[in-house]
């Protein structure tokens, strides 16, 4: 009966915390750590850092920002430079169509990434990437000469 209990004041701290959990909340509920190396295995969670083990959904810093547009919003479930690419491709798509631009190819004029370390331990990674629209000439224009 306690095996069921302590699980489920596990379970029931994992969810508050929103997908993570620590040696440390496991110690002040008065659990013993072999209910959270038992809980680890079973429900197949990463160890982020010492004492600190996370479900694959669970990104410690889970939004990506836009500044020119304000936009803040939650990261896709796997996030890298491609993905990120994508992200800022799709809004520039967006902004041309609401200057009335003509649909144009994008590229990309910057990219730096990083790895973010806790403890000695790798938790994220940082992406910085700039794109524009691919300079060109948006329409052609005729005329003729006239004399003065």
């Amino acid at each position: 009966m306690k095996e069921s209990t302590n699980y489920s004041l596990l379970e029931k701290i994992f969810k508050t915390n929103g997908g993570y959990i620590t040696r440390e909340d496991v110690n002040n509920a008065n659990i013993s750590s072999w209910f959270l190396s038992d809980f680890v295995k079973r429900n197949n969670l990463s160890k982020i850092a010492p004492g600190f083990y996370a479900d694959d959904d669970y990104i410690i810093d889970n939004y990506y920002i836009i500044p020119e547009s304000g936009r803040r919003e939650r990261l896709p479930r796997r996030f890298n430079k491609a993905v990120a690419e994508e992200l800022l491709t799709s809004w520039l798509r967006e902004q041309t169509a609401a200057w009335q631009l003509p649909d144009q190819e994008t590229e990309l004029i910057s990219y730096e990434h990083f790895n973010t370390v806790h403890g000695y331990y790798d938790t994220g990674d940082i992406y910085s990437l700039r794109m524009q629209l691919k300079p060109g000439i948006l329409h052609k224009v005729e005329g003729k000469e006239v004399d003065f």
